[in-house]
């Protein structure tokens, strides 16, 4: 068992497809598996608690015998401040202006990509700087997202942003 709240490591099983408890004879040896799923890219520790019978005490007390674990996933994250954009009601061959700003949540540096919209009916454009460009940990850059409509009518587009690595 694990101590403590932490939900990121969690146990798959033993190698041997052992059942809870296992038995592990003398001088044999089994792998448990475990999982490491993170629910943000911080460094996570943990402290996995395995209970057994070993009464010797020859090497201090070794029951339960505690294994310290630690993981943190290295990544690029791209947040961006909307996922919907409304222009609201605009006249056909007007030009509306929306700004949005993608962040780089993640720890690693990462390259953002021209990104693709679905229907071509809008178009986006960095503000400071140019298509692919690199945002560092923590580091954003607006976004304007120039709509001209073509048509009468409800409009919808979607966009895919697109980066390196992960």
């Amino acid at each position: 068992s694990f101590l403590g709240t932490q939900t990121a490591f969690s146990v798959i099983g033993w190698t041997s497809q052992s059942g809870f408890p296992v038995m592990i004879p003398p001088v044999h040896s089994d792998t448990l598996q475990i999982l490491y799923q993170p629910s943000n890219p911080d460094f996570t520790t943990a402290v996995l608690a395995l209970k057994n019978n070993d009464s010797t005490k020859a090497r201090g007390d070794m029951n339960p015998f505690y294994i310290n674990l630690q993981g943190q996933i290295l990544s690029t994250m791209f947040q961006v401040d909307k996922r919907t954009v409304d222009f609201g009601e605009i006249c056909v061959g007007d030009t509306a202006h929306r700004t949005v700003r993608i962040t780089n949540v993640g720890n690693l540096s990462g390259t953002v990509q021209e990104p693709e919209n679905k229907y071509g009916k809008i178009k986006l454009v960095p503000i400071t700087k140019a298509f692919p460009f690199e945002l560092e940990q923590n580091e954003y850059e607006d976004l304007e997202i120039t709509f001209i409509p073509n048509e009468r009518g409800e409009i919808w587009d979607t966009v895919h942003f697109q980066s390196d690595p992960c």
